[in-house]
């Protein structure tokens, strides 16, 4: 339980980081290719993800490990959101097969939901990239700390694991991000 627990915390620190003694995730990078969906945010389309795309690709990084990684929420409504406005019936950005402009996307509740711009608020993110440009750095293996003496008169053991590690961005021109879906 807390092997997964840390790990989860690891997955959410390299989507975004930048919390109080936390690196900085790729939608923390500076130089990461944003898409808009508008001032105050919107709903997902196909376009946005072909632009997220292209971003990537104007910069020559559209190689390694690519991918789309967002939130369930956003992965929900793409489900259900058609690729145009008219043509054939069922075709939604994304199909059974969990797959955009032929990349994979990847959901997990660790993509922020809580983002805002202008009056928009409770905004989620999506992001695409070459995943394998992060690097994550350990500094030492997970420290257990078993303290059984702390909480004692309440029959209780406090249990602490705590890893060492930085996240850094080989190339920030490997991202694109939309930090703005309603």
């Amino acid at each position: 339980d807390m092997s997964r627990q840390i790990a989860a915390k690891i997955d959410d620190v390299i989507i975004e980081g930048g919390g109080s003694n936390e690196p900085s995730g790729v939608l923390q990078t500076s130089g990461i290719a944003s898409v808009a969906l508008g001032t105050n945010g919107d709903a997902i389309t196909y376009a946005a993800l072909v632009d997220m795309v292209k971003e990537v690709e104007i910069d020559n990084a559209n190689s390694g490990t690519l991918a789309f990684i967002t939130n369930p929420k956003v992965a929900a409504d793409m489900r259900i959101t058609a690729k145009q406005s008219s043509g054939v019936e069922g075709n939604f950005i994304l199909a059974d097969n969990s797959r955009v402009l032929g990349y994979p996307v990847i959901v997990t509740n660790n993509c922020p939901s809580d983002l805002t711009k202008g009056t928009g608020t409770a905004l989620s993110a999506m992001i695409y990239g070459d995943w394998s440009s992060v690097l994550v750095g350990f500094y030492n293996s997970v420290e257990i700390l078993v303290d059984q003496y702390t909480k004692a008169e309440q029959n209780l053991v406090r249990i602490r694991a705590v890893q060492d590690l930085d996240v850094a961005i080989r190339h920030a021109e490997s991202f694109a991000a939309i930090t703005n879906v309603v």
